[in-house]
Formats: C-alpha cells, sequence, structure tokens
C-alpha cells in the first residue's frame, strides 16, 4: 500500500498498526513516505495506533534509546521520533537489567523513559494519562525516580 493508498482509506479504518522492525529504517521510511502526517491525522480523528517494538519506539520522543540493538545502518542523523506519548522515550522489551539503560536515557536528556515489557501494553491518548492494560507492571523512569504503572 502506497501513502496516496492510506490517505484515501484514511477515514475508513479504525487502527493503525505500526509492528516491530528497525527503528532507524521505520523512521526513514516514515519520513521520505509521509507517514509521520498521516498517523497524527488518523489520531486527531480519533482512531487507534498500535505500536508494538519498533513502532512502540517510533510513537516516543526520541528514537536513540533503541540504539543499543539498532546498528543505524542507514545513516540517521535526527533521532526525533513521533512523540504521541507525553514526551516520553519508550523502551520496549523491558526487563529490570535494563533499568540502568532507562536511568541513563533519562538522565541525559532529561526525559523520562517508559519502559513496557514483553508481556504488557500500555494504552496512551492525548487526553488521558497512561493506563497499563498488563498483564505485566510497566515503568516510567524519571531521572531521580521510578514511577510503577500498574495494570489496570
Amino acid at each position: 500500500m502506497t501513502t496516496d493508498d492510506a490517505a484515501d482509506q484514511h477515514g475508513q479504518v479504525d487502527v493503525i498498526a505500526v509492528p516491530g522492525g528497525i527503528p532507524s529504517s521505520c523512521c526513514t521510511s516514515f519520513a521520505s513516505q509521509g507517514c509521520s502526517r498521516l498517523l497524527r491525522e488518523h489520531l486527531e480523528a480519533g482512531g487507534t495506533l498500535y505500536g508494538g517494538s519498533a513502532g512502540a519506539v517510533l510513537v516516543g520522543r526520541d528514537i536513540a534509546i533503541a540504539s543499543v540493538a539498532d546498528s543505524n545502518d542507514v545513516g540517521l542523523e535526527d533521532f526525533r521520533g513521533l512523540n504521541l506519548l507525553h514526551d516520553l522515550d519508550v523502551l520496549p522489551h523491558y526487563t529490570p537489567d535494563q533499568e540502568v539503560t532507562a536511568r541513563r536515557v533519562a538522565a541525559e536528556s532529561g526525559r523520562s523513559v517508559l519502559c513496557i515489557p514483553e508481556v504488557g501494553g500500555v494504552v496512551a491518548s492525548a487526553r488521558d494519562p497512561l493506563r497499563n492494560v498488563g498483564p505485566s507492571s510497566a515503568y516510567i523512569v524519571h531521572p531521580g525516580h521510578t514511577e510503577n504503572l500498574e495494570p489496570a
């Protein structure tokens, strides 16, 4: 499906899924195809966006957090994500041993990091706070402290 096809069908879908992949490659493709604009318009019209793995990273403010698993073979220089989650960066597939990484990113950037475990999910909207749909706890690592998001 091309971006033009997606734009034509824009009002006809309820959910857009952005699955996994390599965040730097996905970001490059999104920018070159105009997908970022389409996703924003979809959300502004009340649509839902599912971001899994790299898709979750992309909806955060900055995708550089994925550099531990992304070799950036495309040479991406602008690591801005879509920033659809209240200025949070997103660390999917989170395990407790990655807390050090999340704390470092939060301290260096001054931004909080949403840490979502493999067995978990978080729902966000422009108007509502983050809601953990579980079953595992998710975490927001702020500069200086960690907030536990218990499943709803």
